[in-house]
């Protein structure tokens, strides 16, 4: 596989190189889905280390679309689509339009976004049995996505920028 396709890109800064292979690779074969496989990850530590490694995932995100102009606009459409900012600035104007209080319907929304979360991520709880793990987990997911917007944002504007000064 590996000769055929190539090696992992050394052109995405930040992360983002397995998404990248595997694009390549299942353009020539079928990948298959484990349930059953499980990834271990790094501890970042701390969860400002956590939000900072979340932070270069979004830039990532956003720098792979220029490695392979093939899935360019399908990439953009995900990133659209998987935007938590534009998910908020849409749920803003459909409370104003039904007169939700912004308050609450937002306080809302942050617990069905913790339940949502714990219900997700419910396999978790095998591996790690203790009780706080119920709360802290959807905190983590909220930090880490909160930090991949931010990344995105950042790499937009890096993109904007070197687009103005180039003209």
């Amino acid at each position: 596989v590996f000769e055929e396709v190539g090696y992992f890109s050394e052109d995405t800064k930040h992360s983002g190189e397995d998404y990248e292979f595997a694009q390549r690779v299942s353009r020539r074969y079928k990948c298959f889905y484990n349930p059953n496989a499980i990834v271990y990850h790094k501890p970042r530590g701390s969860i400002y280390g956590v939000f900072k490694w979340f932070i270069r995932r979004g830039n990532s995100e956003v720098s792979i679309m220029n490695i392979d102009k093939s899935y360019y606009w399908r990439h953009l459409w995900w990133l659209l689509k998987t935007s938590m900012i534009l998910k908020l600035i849409l749920i803003y104007f459909l409370f104003l339009v039904l007169n939700i209080n912004l308050l609450a319907g937002f306080l809302a929304l942050i617990i069905i976004y913790w339940l949502f979360q714990a219900s997700k991520y419910r396999f978790y709880y095998r591996y790690y049995p203790e009780k706080g793990i119920a709360l802290i987990l959807p905190a983590v997911k909220l930090v880490m996505d909160i930090g991949i917007e931010i990344g995105k944002i950042d790499s937009i504007f890096r993109w904007w920028r070197k687009k103005l000064t180039l003209n």
